[in-house]
């Protein structure tokens, strides 16, 4: 089934100086775990955008290695290139199931795995918008 919104994602996450960051994202452009806290965005190439903030997501996450400035290079075991991509194989990954991503930082290159969840990190905040939206 075809989703015909846009995500409006407003991410309310503190830094160390306790400023709040709050970023709006539409369905073309980026792709949201909403489980880990974390965002990837395509512009030239799938990176994470935002990575996993372990004050803020369930013990369960905690040790997912998932941060900012992270190519995604596959998603399931599939090469994926594209924002679209990446959310099928996101969307396709049933809830309580193993989500793995291949990842490349710098020079190394790993799988990071977690489990697919409908909860939300704390400080999380994702709003959905019908239609094509402003």
């Amino acid at each position: 089934m075809k989703k015909s919104f846009f995500i409006i994602g407003i991410l309310l996450l503190f830094s160390s100086l306790q400023a709040q960051k709050r970023m709006m994202l539409t369905a073309d452009k980026a792709v949201i775990f909403g489980e880990l806290g974390a965002v990837v965005m395509f512009e030239e190439d799938l990176r994470v955008a935002m990575g996993v903030n372990p004050e803020r997501i369930d013990e369960e996450y905690k040790e997912v290695d998932l941060k900012e400035g992270d190519l995604i290079l596959y998603a399931n075991g599939k090469k994926v290139e594209t924002i679209k991509e990446l959310r099928e194989a996101y969307e396709g990954t049933e809830l309580g199931k193993e989500m793995k991503i291949g990842i490349q930082r710098g020079e190394d290159r790993f799988i990071v795995s977690f489990i697919r969840s409908d909860k939300v990190a704390a400080g999380f905040k994702i709003q959905r918008r019908e239609g094509g939206g402003h």
